[in-house]
């Protein structure tokens, strides 16, 4: 997480170690010069040097000599380490001598800025007031500071391994005097002999080092990856391939550079700009120690921040929200602030929509406007993934296995999991899904506060499926009315949870284990009942191609076709089971049961298509395309008369009862009423007229039932009582109904047209009429005077769709006159 722009990006888990009190800072010699301006290495040397008044041609003032010239020709600090420099001094000076002139150097302003040292000491104090810091910096500037805190000097070091002994600052290469005559105890670790003392011959450096990174977070500031006291430390540990664990240092750099020094020695670089004496590393530590210091109001601050949307505001802020939720306490603050953050962060915790692929939005003020979902939900320390080229089909986004996700299981919510998160074999906790570790059911409970948002339900129909107990909270939410829902919002919602309820069995495997029942079992009344069940159409929710790539404003009026994309869905392995002769009755009665919910879904979805079923008496045409007599309300309407047309056959009165519960308006129900009239055993000529006088006049005359009523009419005509046929022409002669807005000129000509062309094919296809053909023809003509018989030689052609190859033909010669 940055804390600014252009800042340190923090990892969550140093972050959240700090806000336990599980991190252990160990600050170098940079601190002390970046803003009480003490000297560097090459500053304490030539003062020291000075101080001792050591010879040019001394071996010494060589190497330091070497070690500059290098530095500035290479740009690679340490080099030459420093220790290598102190331990040819003491083959010339006594130690006590250089430790004298190495506190002298050390000596500060007479009121230094002690901002770095305050800000570091606010870092390692933990919330029960306990202080984990530990410098290799000889100078007393942490003491400066006031904080009364107790001082370790060696070997008088605490142990880590004990709960609360790693309290206050531990000087691990010791301190100067409070004077600055000189050093305290046994001395500096500063030459290459006292750094061997230290790290190997006692080794109580090492020893200390190890209990700390067994048992703490270790974070390095104000050092570089070949520092001394870092070579020393890291090396000490006899590290082999692999990282130490928790251990982090600050690196100045480039952000490759920087991770490669520290790399090979185990450590998590944390790169950030040393422009303007490293402001980047220290604006950040001084946000950082205002979090520390309080973090309840950091947290108030972030929530805050998230209630302006994630549109508003850029990756890094996004990012501290993000840092917020990963916590069970932040995702708490985050579910009881109210109001709450909008929903149209699920967009941002949901690493699938930040890397979906741009696109158009299809509606609403902003339509036909592409919008890339990582422009306005990115996170700074996602992976920005290349443009997606033109020729990619379907363009499609990459999501890095390392992006951030809320809702995927951190470490700490691993560690968290109890007994009953783990689903269990047996009893009734095996019937229902365990509950959501605590962090993600806080998300959950969140989400179901913004469900009535737009961007919330838009959110939902991309996901297969909700937690029982969030979908729970969610209706409940919605139905209490607090947060004023619209209604098609509410409506969506419920299109969801009936669709997760169902999609959570495979309906292919359901199918194919029923066959399998049928083949061991047989049929049975009870197998009737579970193919009524596995065979009933359902309906599907799925996310909307109106919005493809970002969900709606707040302010936009939406519609629920915006929201969700609503597809009836039928099962086709159905239409192919064999049905024995005794209950084929009970399963024609259950599939017209699933007609019943089929044509309800279909009518609740609102795309009138589904009324569209192609005849029931095939056509012979060979393009005609199977795929739409097999495919959805079509294939179960066929299907029910085929076995409707094998019950007559078999049960005739069976038959007509089934008949008798058609409803009359419908036009699923007209078509069939229609087809099976043809049959003198369901509709004895008695009983004609009355049958299919309940078919409605807009059914009468829809054009899709036309071929099946003028096939019906030449195969009964011949032997229909004379009122019947008679009833039929009125039917005929009275022509369609005027559409609305339909202009009465073109309304005359149309039904004069329609009319013609029924009264031309039954005349010419064997059915004589009661009128006078010639005479009724003539007057629709006088209103329809384009109309030419040959026109209604086609009026029982199939409207089907034809399916064929597309050719190519290079001949032009016949295009050349058109």
């Amino acid at each position: 997480m940055r804390f600014k722009e252009n800042g340190p990006d923090i990892p969550d888990e140093l972050l959240l170690a700090v806000d336990e009190g599980r991190a252990v800072f160990f600050c170098g010699a940079g601190v002390s010069r970046a803003k009480a301006c003490l000297p560097d290495f090459f500053g304490l040397a030539d003062q020291v040097l000075q101080s001792l008044g050591v010879a040019e041609d001394s071996p010494a003032a060589k190497i330091l000599a070497e070690a500059r010239d290098m530095e500035e020709r290479t740009g690679v600090p340490g080099l030459i380490s420093a220790d290598r420099v102190f331990g040819l001094l003491e083959c010339e000076f006594d130690q006590v001598n250089i430790h004298r002139a190495v506190a002298k150097a050390l000596v500060p302003d007479k009121d230094p800025d002690l901002t770095a040292h305050k800000l570091l000491l606010d870092l390692a104090a933990s919330q029960d007031g306990k202080t984990k810091l530990v410098t290799t910096n000889f100078d007393r500037l942490f003491d400066d500071c006031g904080r009364d805190l107790e001082a370790w000097l060696p070997p008088r070091l605490p142990d880590p391994a004990r709960p609360g002994e790693l309290d206050g600052i531990v000087y691990l290469h010791g301190r100067a005097t409070e004077s600055y005559d000189g050093s305290e105890g046994d001395g500096f670790v500063l030459s290459s002999a006292e750094f061997g003392r230290a790290y190997l011959a006692e080794g109580w450096a090492t020893r200390f080092f190890k209990d700390v990174i067994d048992h703490y977070a270790v974070v390095f500031v104000g050092y570089t990856a070949d520092d001394p006291p870092v070579q020393y430390l890291l090396e000490a540990m006899n590290k082999k391939n692999g990282q130490l664990g928790e251990v982090y240092a600050f690196q100045f750099g480039e952000s490759d550079d920087a991770k490669a020094r520290w790399q090979h020695k185990g450590v998590t670089a944390i790169p950030y700009s040393s422009e303007d004496g490293h402001d980047a590393l220290w604006i950040s530590l001084e946000a950082w120690a205002d979090r520390a210091r309080d973090p309840e109001a950091w947290q108030e601050r972030t929530i805050e921040l998230a209630r302006r949307g994630p549109e508003a505001l850029t990756p890094f802020e996004r990012e501290q929200v993000t840092h917020l939720v990963s916590t069970k306490q932040g995702a708490r603050r985050f579910f009881q602030s109210d109001p709450p953050p909008p929903a149209t962060w699920l967009c941002v915790f949901d690493r699938s929509i930040r890397y979906s692929t741009p696109g158009a939005i299809r509606s609403g003020e902003n339509k036909g406007k592409t919008v890339d979902p990582f422009g306005l939900y990115g996170l700074a320390n996602d992976i920005v993934q290349p443009p997606i080229h033109p020729d990619d089909f379907p363009p499609k986004r990459e999501i890095p296995e390392t992006a951030w996700d809320a809702f995927s299981l951190n470490r700490r919510d691993r560690a968290e999991l109890r007994g009953d998160h783990i689903a269990v074999l047996r009893g009734g906790a095996s019937l229902k899904a365990g509950p959501l570790p605590d962090r993600i059911e806080l998300l959950g409970l969140w989400l179901a506060k913004v469900s009535h948002q737009h961007a919330a339900v838009w959110w939902g129909a991309r996901q297969g499926g909700l937690h029982d107990r969030i979908q729970q909270e969610i209706q409940w939410s919605l139905e209490r009315g607090d947060a004023g829902c619209e209604p098609h919002i509410l409506q969506a919602w419920h299109y969801l949870f009936e669709h997760w309820r169902a999609a959570g069995n495979d309906d292919h495997f359901d199918w194919c284990q029923f066959e399998h029942e049928l083949k061991v079992f047989g049929w049975s009344k009870a197998a009737v009942r579970r193919f009524e069940t596995i065979s009933r159409p359902r309906m599907a929710a799925g996310h909307s191609y109106h919005r493809s790539a970002v969900p709606p404003k707040a302010e936009e009026e939406t519609k629920l076709a915006d929201i969700v994309r609503l597809e009836p869905k039928y099962i086709k392995d159905s239409l192919k089971i064999e049905i024995p002769n005794d209950l084929l009755a009970d399963v024609v009665s259950a599939s017209k049961r699933n007609l019943d919910i089929g044509i309800q879904i279909e009518t609740e979805r609102g795309h009138y298509g589904w009324l569209d079923i192609p005849p029931i008496i095939p056509s012979d045409d060979p393009d005609i395309s199977e795929h739409d007599r097999s495919e959805g309300l079509s294939g179960r309407v066929l299907n029910y008369a085929a076995n409707f047309e094998r019950l007559i056959k078999l049960e005739r009165e069976r038959a007509r009862q089934e008949a008798a519960t058609w409803s009359t308006d419908n036009n699923i129900f007209a078509r069939l009423r229609i087809w099976a009239s043809r049959f003198e055993d369901v509709v004895p000529n008695s009983e004609f007229s009355g049958f299919t006088d309940k078919v409605s006049r807009e059914a009468f005359w829809n054009v899709r039932h036309q071929r099946d009523l003028l096939l019906m009419l030449r195969e009964r005509w011949a032997t229909l009582p004379v009122t019947a046929t008679r009833r039929i022409e009125e039917r005929i002669l009275e022509g369609r109904e005027r559409w609305e807005g339909e202009a009465e000129q073109e309304f005359e000509a149309r039904r004069a047209w329609a009319i013609a062309e029924r009264l031309h094919w039954l005349h010419t296809n064997g059915c004589t009429l009661n009128l006078d053909y010639d005479s009724e023809i003539a007057c629709l003509r006088v209103s329809a005077p384009d109309w030419a018989p040959e026109h209604g030689a086609r009026a029982a052609e199939s409207q089907e769709s034809r399916e064929g190859l597309v050719q190519t033909h290079t001949e032009f010669d016949g295009l050349l006159s058109v």
